[in-house]
């Protein structure tokens, strides 16, 4: 840095999913760029929910850890800011045991009956991991109770990756929900090295980003 005050600014490291090679890039950002990065990140996502008519406050269950798990992550330091502004957000421990969204799900049903809204976020291996889980051990059978869900696929997830077709993803996770449950299939784009995000503009995601 050539500006003393700059470099005497704290710095957050966060690292690249690196799914897709070897050496994962590395971000440093400081107090102005994180200020930026949380007004950016709330903003982005209240605006999306807007766009997408999710009702203000609609729970958010995420699959991505917390920032103090994933403390290199963009990502979940992204989820956390939401949290800490006051959206509703519950983490899923699917790491431990996949089973642990279905178990979260009913928690949060059993506190409030009515909920039978909720968005659903995390990464494509996430979302993969959890379908393994339903194939394997719970026999395809439909596990979350719902009428409308807003599932969020984004991003890769450090250094780990599974292959498939967003459409093989779609199949998989709309067999979480019974057939008469509105899944909104959508997708988060998002680049800590420029403090924004990007969020699909149609459901089923198309690959365009607004």
């Amino acid at each position: 840095f050539s500006d003393p005050q700059i470099a005497a600014q704290p710095l957050k490291r966060f690292l690249s999913s690196g799914s897709t090679q070897a050496v994962r890039a590395t971000h440093h950002m400081g107090t102005e760029g994180m200020a930026a990065y949380k007004a950016s990140a709330l903003e982005g996502f209240r605006t999306a929910c807007r766009r997408l008519e999710i009702p203000e406050g609609t729970l958010v269950v995420s699959l991505v850890p917390p920032a103090d798990v994933w403390s290199d992550s963009s990502l979940a330091a992204m989820v956390s800011f939401w949290k800490e502004y006051g959206i509703p957000v519950s983490f899923a421990d699917i790491h431990s045991d996949p089973h642990n969204l279905a178990a979260l799900v009913r928690s949060e049903q059993k506190k409030n009956p009515l909920l039978r809204k909720f968005i659903l976020f995390g990464t494509s291996l996430h979302h993969l991991q959890v379908s393994q889980w339903q194939r394997l051990e719970n026999s395809n059978k439909p596990f979350l109770d719902a009428d409308t869900v807003w599932l969020f696929d984004t991003g890769g997830t450090k250094g780990r990756t599974l292959h498939t077709t967003q459409a093989e993803l779609h199949t998989a996770v709309r067999q979480w929900f019974s057939p008469d449950c509105d899944v909104h299939l959508l997708s988060e784009y998002g680049m800590c090295e420029l403090a924004s995000q990007a969020y699909s503009v149609s459901s089923p995601h198309t690959g365009e980003f607004d």
